[in-house]
C-alpha cells in the first residue's frame, strides 16, 4: 500500500469533518509519512523499503480514520456550516450598507416572508397580488372578518418593486380605491410604514353581511388595474 492509497482509506472514515478539515488531515499524514521515509533513507534503507515502512508505521488506515472521526461529533459539522452561513449573511448585509443599499435586504426578505414585520392570525391570511407598472401590491391579510356579519376589518398589504434593487412608488397606496359588491367606494382609515424599497400598510374598512368580495382598483394616468379579494376564501 502506498501513501495515496493509505490516505484514501483513512479519509473515507472521516464522516463528521468538513471538506477543508479532511484535506488538512490528509496533508498532515502525507507529511508525516514523507518525514518518516526520509529518516529511514538516511538510516540506510533504499527508497522503496523506506516508503513501505513509513506507511506501515502509521497503523491500519481504517481504524486510524475512525479514531480521528470520533474526535469530531456530528454537531461539529453542523456548527461549522452554521458559522459559514452566518458569515455569509453578515458579509451580504455589510455589502448592502457599504453601497448605501441596505434596504434592498428588506425587499428580498419581505418576498421570502411577507409577515416578517406584522402579527396576523393565520386564519386571516390571504394571498392576492396586483402589478402596477414595476410595483407589486401584495395583499397578505384580512383581519377581523366574520362571515355573514357587518364588521370592521383590517386589510394588510405590502408593496415593493419587481426588482429587489428597485424603489417602490411613493404614495402609491393613496392611489388605490376599494369597493365591495354594492359598487360604492369604501372609506379607509389606518396607516403604515415604508422605506425606499418596501412598504406595509394596514387599512381599516367597514363591510356588510352581504358583501362577498373587496376589489382594489388603481385607475390613474391611463392605466387601470383591479384585484378582487374573495371573502369566501378568507381563513381557508
Amino acid at each position: 500500500m502506498d501513501r495515496r492509497e493509505y490516505c484514501r482509506q483513512l479519509t473515507q472514515e472521516l464522516r463528521h469533518l468538513t471538506a477543508k478539515e479532511v484535506a488538512a488531515v490528509r496533508q498532515e499524514f502525507m507529511d508525516h509519512m514523507e518525514d518518516h521515509a526520509e529518516m529511514l533513507r538516511e538510516a540506510g534503507y533504499d527508497e522503496a523499503e523506506a516508503d513501505v515502512r513509513a506507511v506501515e508505521a502509521m497503523g491500519d488506515p481504517v481504524e486510524t480514520g475512525r479514531e480521528i472521526d470520533k474526535q469530531y461529533p456530528a454537531i461539529w459539522l453542523w456548527l461549522s456550516r452554521i458559522a459559514v452561513a452566518v458569515i455569509v449573511i453578515v458579509c451580504i448585509s455589510a455589502l448592502f450598507s457599504l453601497f448605501g443599499a441596505y434596504t434592498a435586504f428588506d425587499s428580498l426578505a419581505i418576498r421570502m416572508n411577507p409577515y416578517r414585520n406584522v402579527d396576523i392570525p393565520k386564519d386571516s391570511y390571504i394571498d392576492y397580488r396586483m402589478e402596477i407598472g414595476d410595483d407589486i401590491v401584495h395583499f397578505i391579510g384580512l383581519e377581523g372578518y366574520v362571515p355573514g356579519e357587518d364588521c370592521e376589518v383590517s386589510l394588510h398589504f405590502n408593496m415593493y418593486d419587481k426588482s429587489i434593487f428597485g424603489s417602490v412608488h411613493q404614495n402609491l397606496e393613496t392611489m388605490l380605491t376599494f369597493r365591495t359588491d354594492s359598487g360604492d367606494r369604501i372609506s379607509l382609515s389606518g396607516g403604515g410604514s415604508s422605506n425606499e424599497k418596501v412598504a406595509h400598510y394596514r387599512k381599516n374598512l367597514q363591510i356588510t353581511s352581504d358583501d362577498t368580495y373587496i376589489t382594489a382598483i388603481y385607475d390613474h394616468y391611463g392605466r387601470y388595474v383591479a384585484c378582487t379579494i374573495d371573502l369566501q376564501e378568507v381563513g381557508k
